[in-house]
């Protein structure tokens, strides 16, 4: 009989832990031992992995692989992987996804548009970044995390987008010295006879110029100015358009229809609800009109934006596939409705925009650390 009751004195404190799982309501509360317990620790990829990411990689696959948390008894867990930038301490963290084993595979591809999409990380340039394991018991808010491990990614971006399919005019005058073979070309796009581009003319000239349909070439055809917005077809000297300032300008040249506008861009900014000044007043960017190019730096809100000149709807810009711009508004088109740029995280970004190149208008955003 002494026996027994000495059994029982054993197996006592074990049935009260029991009983504390089975508490009010049938919930049931995780205890963890302290002592025992431990973090995920992850082991794949190794601390300091790099990795330029090229085009033919995009398909492989990458697998993030970690020691198993221990809590000091067995119980269901979800690992949650993270991501972010190394400065940051994982204030902006995104998740790349959740695993009830010790794995996550994912695609260099998927890799790679986090990268660029949720962290805003310059393509084609090496970013250190970190990387984290995070367990949770179920039904429970109880987490250990791992130590972060550093990864050097370059993310791949195509270094030169595919040109468009485009036919041109080419425009030379006083701006460029009259020099037919560093013509500036204007761009149809669409196959509609709709000739479009940016020219800047500088101060002290005449500011006349004139319009040819052969690159490199004086010759046939050409056309100029024939008074009230219209053109005309005229391959010998004279009948230059002229300006009626210096300034950079939008030229867009309807050949169906031989008319034309010409607009001078006194500005260049970005509008909508992620921007300071929402749908109502574009916020403005440095532009230069040399380079034909123009940027800010600004705190942007969950949101979307696109571009427009003069703070005025008459010409704006969505975007497009491979970092285009496209044409919303112009005076001589259709206005066609366009993707916008879209902001999914608050932070400072850089916006930057490339115009040199009709009608390859390229732009480029990223979210500053």
């Amino acid at each position: 009989m002494k026996r027994f009751m000495k059994k029982i004195t054993i197996f006592f404190p074990l049935f009260c832990v029991i009983a504390l799982f089975s508490c009010e309501k049938d919930e049931v509360r995780a205890i963890i031992d302290e002592e025992n317990a431990a973090a995920p620790t992850l082991t794949s990829p190794t601390d300091f992995y790099a990795k330029v990411i090229e085009e033919q990689d995009l398909n492989e696959l990458i697998t993030f692989v970690w020691e198993p948390v221990r809590y000091g008894f067995n119980t269901p867990v979800t690992y949650t992987l993270e991501i972010d930038s190394v400065t940051r301490d994982f204030s902006g963290a995104v998740t790349l996804g959740s695993s009830d084993n010790n794995t996550l595979s994912m695609t260099i591809g998927e890799l790679n548009t986090v990268l660029l999409d949720d962290l805003g990380v310059t393509p084609n340039e090496e970013a250190t970044i970190e990387i984290r394991v995070t367990s949770r018991l179920a039904n429970s808010d109880k987490m250990l995390t791992s130590d972060a491990l550093t990864l050097m990614i370059t993310p791949w971006v195509s270094e030169a987008p595919p040109p468009p399919v485009a036919s041109y005019l080419w425009v030379a005058g006083d701006f460029q010295g009259w020099d037919i073979n560093s013509a500036t070309p204007i761009a149809s796009l669409r196959e509609d006879g709709v000739y479009e581009g940016y020219i800047n003319i500088p101060e002290g000239g005449t500011n006349e110029f004139k319009l040819y349909g052969v690159e490199d070439s004086w010759g046939a055809p050409s056309y100029g100015d024939g008074g009230d917005g219209t053109i005309i077809e005229h391959n010998e000297a004279g009948n230059n358009f002229v300006a009626p300032s210096p300034g950079y300008y939008h030229l867009a040249v309807d050949l169906d229809e031989m008319t034309y506008v010409l607009i001078e861009i006194e500005a260049w900014g970005i509008i909508g609800d992620a921007t300071p000044g929402g749908w109502d007043a574009s916020t403005p960017l440095t532009f230069d009109p040399e380079t034909e190019t123009g940027s800010i730096t600004v705190d942007l809100v969950p949101g979307q934006f696109k571009m427009r000149a003069n703070d005025a709807w008459v010409i704006d810009m969505g975007v497009g596939e491979e970092r285009f711009l496209r044409y919303e508004n112009h005076p001589l088109m259709p206005y066609v409705e366009g993707d916008r740029v879209i902001i999914g995280e608050a932070g400072n970004y850089t916006f930057t925009i490339d115009l040199s190149e009709p009608p390859m208008y390229t732009y480029e955003l990223q979210m500053n650390e």
